[in-house]
């Protein structure tokens, strides 16, 4: 090989060195790239996570207005139905089929109606400019304050007194909020706190959810081991002023299954503050019973919006 040979395969070969390193730059080139790509998309990922989120209530908060307008509605020609009757006994006093004792009585009944329509409709009014807040308004229909009930009662709440599709709640929310009235009842004394095992709780879900109708479309007949999990979690997520759920790997409680902690003292407290004898049945049943226009909300961290 002549020198002029090797001189030409040497220059080659520094050409290949500076491609290489050229293509060794413009690696790492692309990997800051695709490390500042993937930060990109993973903020991207969280907004889209958020609007979604904020969509989501939107249209939750409209469906509540939709429904506190039906309900004022309901009222509205309830009254009206009412007022018609009240025409139709006065066109008896008119035709003297009533005496005038009664014409003074269907006289003030019907005072009584105009001023309640009035009401009526200067509410309906308030809420359609925005001017009342309509889950307000459902509140006040409703009996005790949506203010003065925990997340998980408000659940109960909205799982008892609406439709399946009126209703946002997934299949182990809606079971979490049946079991709410059922939970201190089953649960076994520990000092200051009530326990309630998962295997417990299986029962308890059996016993009291697995009717058949809601059988048909929720896991309550012998549910399985992840459906009393999750229901645990939401217990203990939207009853976290006095409910906790505590996994079975908790360092804190070393306990070897899963369990849900009730705060005895804190839970007589809340029942105390609805009836007398601290029945929980009563005060679900009481705050479910004029409830049709509440409704509840969760946001996917535990927090829930009431309507």
């Amino acid at each position: 090989m002549t020198h002029s040979d090797l001189e030409a395969e040497l220059q080659a070969l520094r050409e290949r060195v500076a491609t290489v390193e050229t293509l060794e730059a413009r690696i790492e080139d692309l990997e800051t790239e695709v490390d500042t790509l993937e930060t990109e998309i993973q903020g991207l990922e969280r907004e889209v996570d958020t609007l979604e989120r904020e969509l989501e209530d939107e249209r939750h908060r409209r469906q509540h207005t939709e429904r506190a307008l039906a309900h004022v509605d309901r009222e509205l020609n309830a009254d009206l139905e009412f007022l018609r009757t009240d025409v139709w006994d006065l066109e008896d006093v008119v035709y003297g089929e009533l005496d005038g004792a009664a014409a003074d009585v269907h006289v003030q009944n019907d005072g009584d109606v105009f001023t309640r329509l009035e009401h009526l409709e200067t509410r309906v009014e308030e809420v359609a400019h925005g001017e009342v807040d309509a889950a307000e308004l459902a509140a006040q229909q409703a009996g005790p304050s949506v203010e003065d009930l925990t997340p998980l009662h408000q659940l109960y709440t909205t799982a008892t007194s609406l439709e399946p599709y009126e209703h946002d709640l997934s299949s182990n929310q809606e079971i979490a909020a049946r079991l709410f009235p059922h939970l201190a009842q089953y649960a076994t004394p520990h000092g200051d706190e009530l326990h309630l095992s998962s295997t417990k709780l299986r029962d308890v879900i059996e016993r009291e959810s697995a009717t058949p109708e809601l059988a048909k479309r929720l896991d309550v007949r012998h549910p399985n081991r992840n459906t009393v999990r999750r229901v645990m979690e939401f217990v203990g997520r939207f009853g976290k002023d006095f409910l906790e759920f505590a996994p079975s790997s908790c360092s804190e409680r070393r306990n070897d299954r899963n369990l849900i902690i009730i705060d005895r003292e804190a839970w007589r407290e809340y029942t105390s503050q609805f009836s007398d004898d601290s029945d929980v049945e009563s005060l679900t049943a009481t705050a479910s019973s004029g409830g049709g226009g509440q409704q509840v909300l969760t946001d996917g961290g535990g927090d829930v919006t009431v309507s």
